[in-house]
C-alpha cells in the first residue's frame, strides 16, 4: 500500500511516500527514526540540524493527491522522531494514489559561486567558541581564506569574514588556538599567482582583538629563512592557561626537485617568529611531505609541561607507489622528545600516504596515547 522512494540530487534528496490505497479517511500520520549526531532546531514548518560545516534541513513537506492538490504540511521533531501529519480534511476528498513529499536540502556554511573547501577548525575553551577556516577560490590565480565564529553548539556566532582578501594567493589553511592568550593561528600556503615561489604565510586572530597583522613566517630570501619553496602548512596549537606557551607550524620544505624535507617554526601568541632560524625535523636525501601536527599537544591539568607533546607526522617516498608513514614527537617549547625523532610509523610495500596526527589523549585517565 506505500511506496518509499528517493530522489538525490547533489545538494539535496526528495524523499517521499506513495499511498495507493489508504485504510482510513482519517489524518494521516508518518513517524520517522531520527538517529543524528546534529543539533536539531524546531523552525515551524520546516526543522534544521546543525554542525560546524553547516546545516541539513528537512522541509517543505507537501500532500499531493492524484488531481494535484496540494497541502502544505508541519513537522515536528519529538523524542528522537520526526513526525508528519496529513490532516483528514484534505484527506476526505483527496483521490488516490496520494504523494507524501519532504526533502532534505544541505545548507553550507558559507555558500556562494565560488569553489570553497580547505576547511579546519579549533576550539577555545574560555570562551567556548570554535572557529572554522576555509579557502574560497577568487580566480584560478587567487585563492583566499574567510572564517566564521561558532557557539558551543555549532550555532553561528555573526558572519563569515575574510582572514585574506588580497591579490596574494591563500591557499590550504589550517588552524589552532592558545588557550593562554584566547585567540588562533590560521596559517595558509601563499604564492602570487599559483606558481613558485610558495611560501608559508599566517594571522592571529582574538575575539577580542580581531585578525591582526598578516605574517611571513617562512619565504626564501628572506632573513631566517630557508631556501625553497614551501607547502601544505600545518599548525597546531597548546590549550594550558599558563605561559609561556606557543603555536608549532610544520610545512614540507623543497630542497630540490627530488628531495624535499620537513620543517617546523615556533611562533608566540603575538604572532612573533620564537627562533631566528627554523628546526628540520627531517632532512634526508628521501622525498617527505604532507606533514601534519596534532591540532594540540594536550591539556595538563597540573599545568606539567612535560607531559606536552605534539605528534608531527608525514610520509617518505620510498619508490614510485610505495610511500611510507614516519613521525617525531616535539614538546611544549619545541624540542625533540628523547627517542622519538623520525622513527617508523608503518613502512611495508604498501602505498600508505597522507597521515594526519592526533592530539594527545587526557591525562587523568592514563597514559597519553
Amino acid at each position: 500500500a506505500c511506496q518509499e522512494q528517493f530522489d538525490l540530487q547533489p545538494t539535496s534528496v526528495e524523499q517521499s511516500w506513495l499511498f495507493a490505497e489508504l485504510p482510513t479517511r482519517e489524518a494521516l500520520r508518518l513517524v520517522l527514526e531520527q538517529t543524528t549526531d546534529l543539533r536539531g532546531e524546531d523552525l515551524g514548518a520546516d526543522l534544521a540540524f546543525h554542525c560546524a560545516l553547516g546545516t541539513v534541513q528537512y522541509g517543505h513537506a507537501v500532500a499531493i493527491d492524484a488531481r494535484g492538490e496540494r497541502c502544505a504540511l508541519e513537522l515536528d521533531c519529538r523524542e528522537g522522531h520526526i513526525e508528519l501529519v496529513v490532516p483528514a480534511i484534505f484527506l476526505a476528498t483527496a483521490q488516490l494514489p496520494l504523494l507524501v513529499d519532504p526533502v532534505l536540502t544541505v545548507i553550507p556554511l558559507a555558500s556562494t559561486t565560488s569553489y570553497q573547501g580547505q576547511s579546519d577548525l579549533a576550539f577555545d575553551y574560555t570562551r567556548q567558541e570554535f572557529l572554522c577556516v576555509w579557502q574560497r577560490s577568487f580566480s584560478q590565480t587567487d585563492q583566499d581564506v574567510f572564517a566564521q565564529r561558532l557557539g558551543l553548539d555549532q550555532t553561528l556566532v555573526g558572519t563569515p569574514f575574510s582572514l585574506d582578501f588580497t591579490s596574494v594567493s591563500w591557499a590550504k589553511p589550517r588552524v589552532a588556538n592558545n588557550g593562554n592568550s584566547d585567540n588562533f593561528l590560521v596559517v595558509a600556503e601563499c604564492s602570487n599567482g599559483g606558481v613558485s615561489p610558495f611560501w608559508v604565510g599566517g594571522r592571529i586572530y582574538g575575539n577580542s582583538t580581531g585578525a591582526l597583522a598578516q605574517l611571513t613566517l617562512e619565504r626564501t630570501g628572506t632573513g631566517g629563512s630557508l631556501s625553497g619553496d614551501c607547502s601544505n602548512p600545518d599548525v597546531g596549537g597548546d590549550p594550558l592557561e599558563l605561559g609561556p606557551s606557543y603555536f608549532t607550524v610544520v610545512w614540507e620544505r623543497e630542497f630540490n626537485t627530488s628531495d624535499h624535507d620537513i620543517v617546523m617554526r615556533q611562533v608566540t601568541p603575538a604572532g612573533a617568529l620564537r627562533a631566528s632560524f627554523p628546526t628540520i625535523v627531517d632532512s634526508s636525501f628521501s622525498y617527505e611531505s604532507r606533514p601534519s601536527i596534532g591540532k594540540s599537544n594536550g591539556y595538563s591539568y597540573a599545568n606539567n609541561f612535560a607531559s606536552q607533546y605534539w605528534t608531527i607526522a608525514y610520509q617518505r617516498t620510498f619508490n614510485i607507489g610505495d610511500e611510507d608513514i614516519r613521525a617525531s614527537q616535539i614538546t611544549w617549547d619545541g624540542q625533540f622528545v628523547s627517542g622519538t625523532n623520525n622513527f617508523n610509523v608503518s613502512s611495508s610495500s604498501l602505498d600508505e600516504n597522507r597521515p594526519v596526527a592526533s592530539s594527545p589523549t587526557d591525562e587523568t585517565v592514563g597514559p597519553r596515547r
